[in-house]
Formats: structure tokens, C-alpha cells, sequence
């Protein structure tokens, strides 16, 4: 009966033994696999992090230089005017806007157009270049957006409209691309009050009463 105990004892326990060094040797094998790999992400990650620090550093020494002579560094970026607009999209079933990063080249008349993806946070799609035309204030009655501008561009038929994020916003876009402000035709009722034309029969009506008070 003790020999059936030891038996039902030593061979799980060596069944068990068994199954771990199976467990360590396939991790021996699979970490022997992956060594190199982990050699070049080592090696990489180092690089990685002298690049981001050696980055940090002239972005700082940029940033100090920049705080003590402001007025130097005004001009750095070769864009008369960049940020995100929103672009109007004619679709099927109506209109959408889409988010875009744009920049504006005053000496090139340069548009370039990278749509923006919110929810990624990164840019989306190839860049649009258009050579700019003319840029003129939307009307506020006239589109269902606020701060609208139209863009029309040498190299296109249709009209570019985008809505900046602000009031502010468009007036600085506006400035950068000399744009200028909406004609409004005001209608022929409104042209012609108050300003009637005399004929002859009114101007001899006219007279006869300046003659009538005279004579008095």
C-alpha cells in the first residue's frame, strides 16, 4: 500500500517538473529567437532618446534665445500664415466641413491644404496645393457658418470656401492673403427710395408753385 502512495505521490510531482522545464525551455528558445531583435529595439530606443533629447535641448536654447530678443526670431517661419481651417465639401446629399492644416505663402501666392483627422490627431491624405487668386469676406446671411471666407485660386474652376476658428482668426488670414470685403447689391426698391427723378411735368409743376408763393 506505501509503494501505490509513493507512486501516486512521485508521479504527478514528476509530471509536473516535467511540464516546467518544458515551460523554461520553450522561454529559453523563444528569448534565444528574439535576442537580436531585442539588440536592434535596445540599440534603437537608445538612439530614439539621444535624438528627443539632443531636440529638447535646441528647442529650449531656441525658446530662450527667442524670450530674450523677441523682435530677431519674429519671422522664422517662411509661411506668411498657417493653422487649421475648415473646408467646405460638396457632397452628394449636401455640403460638409472638413478639418485642414493650411499654410499661405504671400510671395508664391502658395495654398497648400493637408486634411486633419480629430480623432487620430494627425494629419490625413495627401496635401493640396492651389495658387491664390483672390480671397473675399462671406457675407454672415449668405452661409450657415460663421467666421467664412471664399478663396478662389488661379488653377481652379470652383471656389474655395473655409471657416477659420475665429472672428480673430479670419481677420488674420484675410490680412495675410489681402482679402477683401463682400459687395452688396441692395435691391431696386431700396436704390431708388427716397431718390426720384423729376421729369418736365414735374418740374413745371415746380415752378408754378414757386411762381404761386412769390406772388403772394
Amino acid at each position: 500500500r506505501s509503494s501505490d502512495l509513493m507512486f501516486e505521490f512521485v508521479e504527478p510531482l514528476l509530471a509536473f517538473l516535467q511540464g516546467l522545464f518544458t515551460f523554461y525551455h520553450h522561454g529559453y528558445e523563444l528569448a534565444k529567437d528574439f535576442s537580436d531583435f531585442k539588440t536592434e529595439l535596445t540599440i534603437s530606443i537608445q538612439n530614439t532618446r539621444n535624438r528627443f533629447e539632443g531636440t529638447r535641448s535646441e528647442v529650449e536654447s531656441l525658446m530662450k534665445k527667442m524670450k530674450e530678443n523677441p523682435h530677431e526670431h519674429k519671422n522664422l517661419s517662411v509661411c506668411t500664415m498657417e493653422g487649421y481651417l475648415y473646408v467646405q465639401e460638396k457632397r452628394h446629399f449636401g455640403t460638409s466641413w472638413v478639418k485642414h492644416y493650411c499654410t499661405y505663402q504671400r510671395d508664391s501666392k502658395r495654398i497648400t491644404l493637408v486634411p486633419f483627422d480629430q480623432k487620430s490627431g494627425g494629419k490625413v491624405g495627401e496635401e493640396e496645393v492651389a495658387t491664390l487668386k483672390s480671397c473675399i469676406r462671406r457675407k454672415t446671411d449668405s452661409i450657415e457658418k460663421r467666421f467664412c471666407f471664399d478663396v478662389e485660386a488661379e488653377d481652379r474652376t470652383a471656389v474655395i470656401t473655409m471657416q477659420a476658428l475665429s472672428e480673430e482668426d479670419r481677420r488674420l488670414w484675410m490680412e495675410a492673403m489681402d482679402g477683401r470685403e463682400p459687395v452688396y447689391n441692395l435691391n431696386r426698391d431700396n436704390q431708388n427710395e427716397g431718390c426720384a427723378q423729376l421729369d418736365n411735368i414735374g418740374f413745371s409743376i415746380i415752378r408754378t408753385c414757386i411762381q404761386a408763393v412769390e406772388t403772394r
